[in-house]
C-alpha cells in the first residue's frame, strides 16, 4: 500500500490542526481529548499522546507541535543521511506517535513513497521490504530482537535502519550487523519531534556504530548536572487532561531534557533517564550499562526493576520474558559476573511482557499482570 504524496504534501502545507491518538481509545475518552485540544489549540498545530511516563494523577499527557517544527527536524534528518526521492520509506510505527508521524513529514520533503506495515511480525516485514525495495526504516529495540531471533537477513536494498524508542544494547546491535542490518542508533523523543542525534553514517558498520553525534537543527547548553536543548523542532505545549480538567502548560524556557547525558563537542552518549541511575549502598548504579552486563545470559528480552529497600537504598528485581517450566536458574552466576552493590536479589519470568503500541515493553503494567495473577491464584 503506497501513501499519495498530494496527500501527504497537502496534510503538511495545512493550517489545519490534528489530534491524532490510538484508534483503540474509548469514545469518551477521544471526546474529552478533542473538547481539550479545541480549548487551546492554535493554528497548524500536531496534537500527540506523550508516549514517555505518564504522571499520576494529572491526567492524559498531551504533547502540541507545530508542523513547521515537526518538518524541521524531518529536513534536518533527511539531510544528515542523505535520503532522496530515490529511498523507499517502510512506516511500521503508529502515526498517533511521532515516530511514525515523522516518516511521513520526512518522506513529504524527499518526495519519496511510503509503504505501511499494518501490523508487525518478522515474515511481513521481510516479505514487503524486499517485494518494495525499501530502502530505509525506523525500528525498536524489540523489533530489531524480533529480526536476530529469526535470524533474519538484511537484503541488499535496505541501506538504513534507524532504531530508537529505548536503548539498544551491543550484544544486540553487534548481531544484527553480523545479520547485515545498517543500523545507525538515535535518540529522540515527542518534545524534539523525533529525531535529535543519531549515528553517523559514515560509523554504520563499524565499532563506533553506538556513537551518536547532534543533528545539525540542535544544541545543547549546560543546566547544573543536565543540559538545555535549544531548536526549532521544540514542541510548543503539554497538555494534561483529566474528568475533571484540562491543564495547559506552555513549554518551560529553557527546556532541560530529564535524561542524563555525557557530551563531547557534538557527541552525545545517553546514560540514562532518572529513574534509570539508582543510588545501592552509595553506590551509583546506572541501569542501562548493567544490562548490558546481564545481556549475555538471556536470549529473550528482559528489564531490571529498582525495588526501594530501606537499608540499600534500592534492591534490583530482573523480568524475564520467558516460562519458568522445567528451567532452573542459578542467580549466583549472574551475580558473580557484577560488582557486590550491582548484584540481582530476584529473576522473575512472564510468558509474555505487555506492550505498548511501539513494541516497547510496558513495565508498568507488565508488573500490574504479575500482581494480578498472584491475587487469582492466591
Amino acid at each position: 500500500m503506497e501513501t499519495s504524496l498530494s496527500e501527504n504534501k497537502k496534510f503538511w502545507d495545512s493550517e489545519a490542526s490534528s489530534l491524532l491518538i490510538n484508534p483503540r481509545f474509548a469514545i469518551q475518552e477521544k471526546e474529552l481529548l478533542a473538547r481539550a485540544v479545541e480549548k487551546y489549540d492554535e493554528k497548524g498545530r500536531i496534537w500527540l499522546r506523550s508516549s514517555g511516563t505518564e504522571s499520576s494523577g494529572k491526567g492524559i499527557k498531551l504533547v502540541a507541535l507545530k508542523k513547521s517544527a515537526i518538518l524541521k527536524a524531518a529536513k534536518s534528518v533527511n539531510d544528515f543521511f542523505g535520503l532522496s526521492e530515490k529511498d523507499v520509506w517502510l512506516c511500521g510505527l503508529p502515526i498517533f506517535h511521532i515516530g511514525g508521524l515523522s516518516i511521513y513529514a520526512r518522506a513529504s520533503l524527499s518526495k519519496c513513497l511510503v509503504v505501511r506495515l499494518k501490523s508487525w511480525n518478522v515474515e511481513s516485514f521481510e516479505k514487503l521490504i524486499k517485494n518494495e525495495k525499501v530502502t530505509v526504516c525506523s525500528l525498536v529495540p524489540t523489533q530489531v530482537f524480533d529480526l536476530v531471533n529469526a535470524k533474519i537477513a538484511a537484503p541488499k536494498n535496505m541501506k538504513l535502519v534507524i532504531v530508537g524508542g529505548g536503548a539498544l544494547n551491543s550484544d544486540l546491535l553487534e548481531k544484527a550487523s553480523e545479520l547485515g542490518w545498517p543500523i545507525a542508533v538515535s535518540y529522540g523523543m515527542t518534545e524534539t519531534s523525533a529525531l535529535m542525534a543519531a549515528t553517523n553514517p559514515k560509523n554504520i558498520k563499524t565499532p563506533m556504530a553506538t556513537k551518536m553525534e547532534l543533528l545539525p537543527h540542535v544544541e545543547l547548553h549546560p543546566a547544573a548536572e543536565k543540559w538545555a536543548i535549544e531548536s526549532e523542532s521544540l514542541f510548543d505545549a503539554y497538555l494534561w487532561v483529566s474528568q475533571e480538567e484540562a491543564k495547559y502548560e506552555p513549554r518551560p524556557e529553557p527546556f532541560v531534557l530529564d535524561d542524563h547525558l555525557q557530551v563531547e563537542s557534538r557527541e552525545i552518549k545517553v546514560l540514562g533517564r532518572e529513574s534509570e541511575i539508582v543510588k545501592i549502598l552509595g553506590e551509583t548504579v546506572n541501569l542501562n550499562e548493567l544490562k548490558e552486563k546481564i545481556s549475555p545470559f538471556y536470549k529473550k528480552p528482559f528489564f531490571i526493576q529498582p525495588i526501594g529497600d530501606s537499608r540499600r537504598g534500592f534492591r534490583l528485581e530482573v523480568y524475564v520474558e520467558e516460562s519458568l517450566d522445567g528451567r532452573f536458574v542459578d542467580l549466583e552466576v549472574i551475580n558473580q559476573r557484577l560488582m557486590p552493590y550491582e548484584r540481582v536479589s530476584k529473576l522473575r519470568f512472564v510468558d509474555q511482557f505487555v506492550r505498548t503500541s511501539l513494541g516497547k515493553i510496558n513495565k508498568p503494567e507488565t508488573i500490574r499482570k504479575i500482581k494480578r495473577l498472584k491475587e487469582d491464584i492466591n
